[in-house]
């Protein structure tokens, strides 16, 4: 596990890990007529207080999305996250897209602190080294 290069300008560590984690793009409706949508993706890297997701569609900046990052061994995590970024990923179709986390009602953003405290470079947490 390494921590990515600090000219990003970032108060705490960063690391490479990539978990699936389900988006919701839209909110049921308040009705009920029209169900959440909500797609799969992958994260690439985590910290404490972001994460960032690699998604087949573009997401507008400033967006608020509701997280749910699924650690293998452990129960799924509830985020709250705000879309501070967006760039085209040069090896998929796709887009790199970088959330702030921050704490809300009914979210598990404790939780989420004590992991990323906790990771290790061991594989099994699946943490991969990140190049400088």
């Amino acid at each position: 596990m390494t921590m990515l290069s600090d000219k990003e300008d970032r108060g705490e560590s960063r690391f490479r890990l990539v978990q699936t984690v389900f988006v919701e793009l839209q909110p049921a409706s308040r009705d009920g007529s029209k169900p959440p949508i909500i797609v799969m993706c992958n994260s690439s890297d985590v910290s404490a207080n972001g994460i960032q997701i690699l998604l087949h569609e573009e997401i507008p900046m400033g967006s608020i999305l509701r997280l749910c990052v699924d650690m293998k061994n452990l129960d799924p995590i509830f985020l709250i996250g705000e879309v501070k970024w967006v760039q085209p990923d040069a090896d998929t179709d796709g887009f790199l897209i970088g959330l702030l986390l921050f704490e809300a009602e009914k979210t598990d953003t404790q939780i989420w602190e004590k992991v990323i405290a906790d990771l290790s470079p061991s594989p099994k947490h699946g943490v991969q080294p990140t190049p400088p």
